[in-house]
């Protein structure tokens, strides 16, 4: 999966989809009371929600975004 349309894949956008549906709070019942590490119960679902998307974001781009070495040195600096 290295070239542009695999970044663009449906496989991608489900694995969203389902990590935006989770991390939502809508399906969580308005009289929830239920306390987990010292929150609600629907914050801390939303925050490990959105800190799975986050680490599969970081995922997506450290091993299928494919960067020309030679961009690289450039931008960095490295060819004059």
């Amino acid at each position: 999966m290295s070239d542009r349309s695999s970044i663009l894949s449906i496989r991608v956008w489900l694995v969203y989809l389902v990590l935006l549906l989770i991390a939502v709070p809508w399906y969580w019942p308005d009289d929830e009371l239920e306390v987990w590490a010292g929150v609600p119960a629907w914050v801390f679902v939303s925050v490990v929600a959105s800190v799975a998307t986050s680490a599969y974001t970081a995922w997506l781009f450290l091993t299928h975004w494919d960067v020309d070495k030679e961009v690289v040195d450039e931008v960095a600096g490295g060819e004059e």
